[in-house]
């Protein structure tokens, strides 16, 4: 039985320093993206997705809400669809109106400024910032700390 408790606190050890390793990259990837050029676009989508998931041994339901936003623009002759909101990544809430705040800012058909990597304009962005750094580093460090107390 020590084994196998060994064996899980190993994996989840491993798993919080990966996801930690993940959101460090994300860190990265916004911190070179603050010199990234930017292209005018056009809004093509702008909905709200609500997924409902059932938790807990009373089985409670649980309704997070994001915006799903597509546009697209051009560089040069070529045109380009995107959906990434946040390079760093968006925090999906349990509160409707944040999600409905970013679909009254990026509403369909609205022109909007939209950065991306000139070396890969597939790679683009609405925001150059991410929301989910801080919680990110405090799941994945909850994970390591976690693991490595059982591990003691």
């Amino acid at each position: 039985m020590d084994k196998l408790i060994d064996l899980w606190a190993i994996g989840a050890l491993i798993c919080g320093i990966g996801y930690m390793g993940w959101i460090f990259s994300k860190q990265r990837l916004v911190a070179r993206s603050q010199d990234w050029p930017s292209a005018t676009g056009t809004i093509i989508l702008s909905k709200i997705n609500a997924n409902s998931s059932q938790t807990g041994p009373s089985h409670t339901a649980n309704k997070t809400y994001a915006a799903r936003i597509k546009y697209h623009f051009k560089v040069g002759p070529r045109v380009y669809t995107g959906s990434t909101i946040c390079l760093g990544g968006v925090l999906n809430t349990s509160f409707k109106d944040r999600a409905e705040e970013r679909i009254e800012k990026y509403s369909k058909g609205a022109t909007v400024t939209i950065y991306y990597n000139p070396a890969n304009p597939k790679i683009n962005c609405l925001e150059r910032h991410g929301e989910i750094t801080l919680f990110g580093y405090l799941i994945g460090g909850g994970f390591a700390l976690f693991a490595l107390l059982v591990l003691m």
